[in-house]
């Protein structure tokens, strides 16, 4: 498991919508598979709405993912709007 405070430049995957502020990062996903973190609103994707930024750069938008840097890999949580409580889940 990364800690977040430990490697500010841990690329991670998120949507153009989170990135233009459009959307505010409800969902978040700590892959089981290869241990990447993913940052989304509630909008449906497609390949070109992906982005890979920084942890620092989702840190910016919404330090309040801090709350899940300990989240172990294969779990989710997710939250109906910002300030709410997180709700962690396993895949």
């Amino acid at each position: 498991m990364i800690n977040f405070f430990r490697d500010k430049n841990m690329a991670v995957i998120t949507s153009r919508f989170v990135l233009t502020g459009a959307s505010t990062i409800l969902f978040v996903v700590h892959n089981s598979a290869d241990g990447i973190w993913e940052f989304y609103g509630k909008e449906e994707l497609d390949n070109d709405d992906l982005k890979v930024v920084s942890i620092d750069e989702i840190l910016q938008i919404d330090c309040s993912i801090l709350e899940l840097r300990h989240m172990s890999q294969g779990r989710y949580a997710h939250r109906e709007f910002k300030g709410d409580s997180w709700t962690i889940l396993d895949m």
